[in-house]
């Protein structure tokens, strides 16, 4: 089990162990199933990347992650609100949690496939012809 599956099951572990009593009522704002997947992939490449840069505070970390995220559900048309409301909402529902997961999981090695093929270009080089 290679380092992205260990962390998206400890991940589910634990969002199922605090979500399993929570009201599980369908949400005004509920992201679509597809939307979140897009979402929580981004969210997790976006987390091993804070990650690599060794922040010396765990705060400085959860400011960093709690900005990054904010910016990602700004480019995507999604408020804070909705995400948490969706995330507690599929958190309640075990069997499309870990379908979520598992589709964030494939989309992720898909892209790590692509980006080891070279066809993956970063941010930064874009523009610099």
């Amino acid at each position: 089990m290679n380092n992205v599956s260990k962390g998206l099951l400890v991940l589910l572990l634990f969002t199922l162990g605090i979500l399993a009593c929570r009201d599980s009522s369908v949400p005004e704002n509920l992201i679509e199933e597809d939307e979140m997947v897009e979402i929580l992939t981004e969210l997790q490449k976006t987390e091993s990347e804070l990650s690599r840069l060794n922040l010396k505070s765990y705060d400085s970390a959860v400011v960093a992650m709690d900005y990054l995220r904010g910016q990602i559900l700004k480019e995507r048309g999604e408020d804070t609100s909705s995400y948490f409301a969706s995330y507690d909402y599929y958190g309640s529902r075990p069997k499309e949690f870990a379908r979520i997961f598992e589709r964030v999981e494939e989309r992720l090695k898909d892209l790590e496939a692509e980006q080891s093929e070279g066809t993956i270009y970063r941010k930064e080089s874009e523009g610099r012809d």
